[in-house]
């Protein structure tokens, strides 16, 4: 990391993160599941920051002279701090880059892959980059939240496709849950008119995931699988 920063003159530098799982017997993970822990593509070498390339905040280095912090608005959740803050980094002209080479290992524990751990962080997911949407709305977090790109007829013919398209539907109806409450409200608490629709609380899209979630469980039997099978 250090190496990187110093020879690029990066303000900020993200390293790669591979996951570790601490299971004795190596699950299989599907990408949508596994995207939720670690970026799950590197650049073979380093590079600058762009789509589709994204850092982990448990592998970042900065030039104290770059005055960076985490924004503390996303909260302690799953949160994308460090997505917001290298957008900010890149558009107060600092040169934010990508280090595959410095290589950390992040635990993945059973106990993480569990539905209802998943479906917390795939929600928790879809709010954090409403908020980040929200503080800045023309960044390009090479993300897609529209149900036509996640959810395809093909992955509803295996029981891994079935649990990746509900994870993939689960952040969405986080992002909008998240959108209808940053809004400013006009008519009430409970629901707001606009263009002559109603927005539902976001109590109700938590519901519709904890269903979704269900069904997919029921096929699926888990969030991972074992290669022994």
């Amino acid at each position: 990391m250090v190496i990187a920063l110093t020879h690029s003159g990066a303000g900020l530098a993200g390293g790669q993160v591979v996951p570790q799982f601490t299971a004795a017997r190596a699950p299989v993970v599907p990408p949508a599941v596994l995207r939720l822990f670690t970026p799950t593509c590197w650049p073979e070498s380093a590079c600058e920051l762009a789509p589709p390339w994204w850092v982990a905040g448990c592998n970042l280095g900065m030039r104290r002279s770059a005055g960076l912090r985490f924004d503390t608005r996303f909260g302690r959740q799953f949160n994308c701090a460090e997505l917001e803050m290298t957008v900010r980094a890149q558009w107060a002209g600092e040169f934010v880059i990508v280090a595959p080479d410095a290589v950390v290992r992040r635990a993945v524990h059973p106990y993480d892959l569990t539905l209802r751990a998943v479906g917390a962080r795939a929600w928790w997911h879809g709010v954090s980059i409403a908020r980040l949407m929200h503080i800045h709305p023309y960044a390009d977090i090479g993300d897609t939240y529209r149900l036509r790109d996640t959810v395809l007829p093909y992955q509803l013919l295996t029981r891994t496709g079935l649990l990746s398209a509900s994870v993939d539907v689960i952040r969405y109806l986080g992002l909008q849950a998240e959108r209808w409450r940053v809004r400013p409200r006009a008519c009430g608490p409970s629901r707001e008119r606009s263009g002559g629709r109603e927005h539902p609380r976001p109590g109700a899209a938590r519901l519709r995931a904890q269903g979704l979630l269900r069904r997919a469980a029921r096929g699926s039997g888990g969030a991972s699988g074992d290669r022994s099978r």
